[in-house]
């Protein structure tokens, strides 16, 4: 084997395998989409046949699911989360990087053994919490109990990418006459902004296919998320109408790959930002 031969077969190696993968990877959502423009009686005759662009599916699955109720409350927790999460996150995070105190060690790896804990081993402790102080049926539990659960780690990702912030800018602004708060707003946020955008898009993702939450303290239609709605809309219809079911999961993740590419440079850099250029 020659070492022209040597050298081109692992890329023409790499290059096959990631067409395949992206081919695998593609199928379902083409043909999620395809389905999705389908009519009923196409779906039943053929499954696989080519769709007659039945773009009114989308319609239906909006007015039928109660999408119009559904999406803004998920926007409304989604926001509230990503922000309530952005605030508490990165002030705990500079405060276990940067500042020396007793049980500091203990604290971090309290966060880290909550990160094994699954909500559904807990959950009926924290429906029981919620109801003790009269916050059923309320935004206000939801929003809480979401940022509690993505708080531990929202905390250590935020403390992580502190610690990679190197201590002499904080020095340098001390020594200009800069206060610990004014280092904190000034300096370590403006250059934690990658790590707070990636973290912005992990909670936000995180928020908007949120289904425990609402399901466990929201008893009312008015208040359940896009995904809880999505399951309540599938299984009403499982085997009835897949193109309409099929169009209403189209309706809920298109956000979701609009804003991961939208964000995806950004993305990167903050997951690999862990030093100061």
């Amino acid at each position: 084997m020659s070492r022209e031969s040597v050298r081109f077969a692992p890329t023409w190696v790499t290059y096959v395998v990631m067409i395949g993968m992206f081919l695998i990877i593609s199928f379902p959502i083409v043909w999620l989409l395809i389905t999705s423009l389908r009519t009923r009686q196409e779906y039943i005759e053929d499954p696989l046949g080519w769709p007659s662009w039945a773009f009114s599916n989308f319609v239906d699955a909006w007015n039928t699911a109660h999408f119009s109720t559904y999406v803004p409350n998920s926007l409304i927790y989604m926001v509230s989360v990503v922000l309530v999460t952005l605030v508490l996150a990165s002030a705990a995070g500079y405060g276990l990087a940067r500042f020396d105190f007793p049980g500091r060690p203990a604290l971090i790896v309290s966060f880290v053994i909550a990160l094994t804990i699954p909500f559904s081993s807990i959950m009926f402790s924290v429906y029981d919490v919620v109801a003790g102080f009269g916050l059923l049926n309320t935004r206000v539990a939801i929003v809480t109990v979401a940022v509690a659960m993505g708080l531990p780690f929202a905390t250590f990702y935020m403390r992580a990418f502190f610690v990679g912030i190197p201590e002499e800018l904080s020095e340098a602004a001390r020594l200009d006459g800069a206060s610990e708060l004014g280092v904190f707003f000034r300096v370590m946020l403006p250059l934690a902004r990658p790590g707070l955008l990636t973290l912005s898009v992990f909670s936000g993702l995180w928020a908007w296919s949120m289904y425990i939450e609402p399901l466990l303290l929201a008893t009312t239609d008015q208040l359940r998320s896009v995904s809880l709605g999505l399951a309540f809309f599938s299984s009403e219809y499982a085997g009835a109408n897949q193109p309409m079911i099929a169009a209403g999961i189209i309706i809920i993740v298109a956000p979701l790959v609009v804003v991961s590419v939208a964000v995806q440079r950004h993305f990167v850099d903050g997951m690999t930002a862990g030093a100061i250029k």
